[in-house]
């Protein structure tokens, strides 16, 4: 697996180094960051700051953390114009595309047409309040076979979530996750 945080070089530009560089240099931050927080305050506290930043060096318009409950998703994190509404949404295990991340504990991204992907439920949109143009969902891992939640970043400003988004928000879910444990 690539890390996120290995900086590509593209040949031509020196600007292009700095710029991969920068990047590169934020995202380990983030997840340097969370594995120090998670050693120093609550869980609930760590996901959220964690968040923030994530959100921020993932150039996100939104991101949302759902922790798991008997059978059942709860909003625990939100930041963006997701909306306070959806943090009292509750999403059954196995419906839509945050209950089927958390079933499954595979990670689902989406890039363009958000709304024709089969496993995307209509009911859940009405709570969002606004277009949605991309989504990255991941399982939150920790010890044993059980997800414990999932992390769903949505909207990047510029393109599309790439394979270097994914292996970011892999490796913070995991830190997440055992720091909820």
């Amino acid at each position: 697996m690539r890390m996120p945080w290995r900086a590509r070089v593209n040949k031509g530009t020196h600007e292009s180094y700095e710029v991969c560089r920068d990047e590169t240099r934020e995202r380990f931050a983030v997840l340097l960051d969370t594995g120090a927080m998670s050693h120093s305050v609550d869980g609930q506290t760590m996901l959220r700051m964690s968040t923030a930043k994530l959100r921020r060096v993932m150039d996100a318009e939104g991101i949302a953390v759902l922790l798991r409950h008997d059978d059942t998703l709860r909003f625990h994190v939100v930041h963006g114009p997701i909306g306070e509404i959806r943090q009292a949404a509750t999403i059954p295990l196995g419906q839509g595309i945050t209950g089927w991340v958390a079933q499954e504990g595979k990670p689902i991204l989406l890039n363009g047409n958000v709304y024709e992907f089969p496993r995307f439920n209509k009911i859940y949109d009405c709570l969002i309040g606004f277009s949605l143009r991309s989504m990255l969902t991941v399982p939150l891992k920790a010890k044993g076979s059980t997800v414990p939640g999932i992390v769903q970043v949505v909207n990047k400003r510029q393109g599309g979530f790439s394979e270097d988004d994914i292996e970011l928000l892999l490796v913070w879910a995991s830190m997440a996750g055992m720091a909820l444990e």
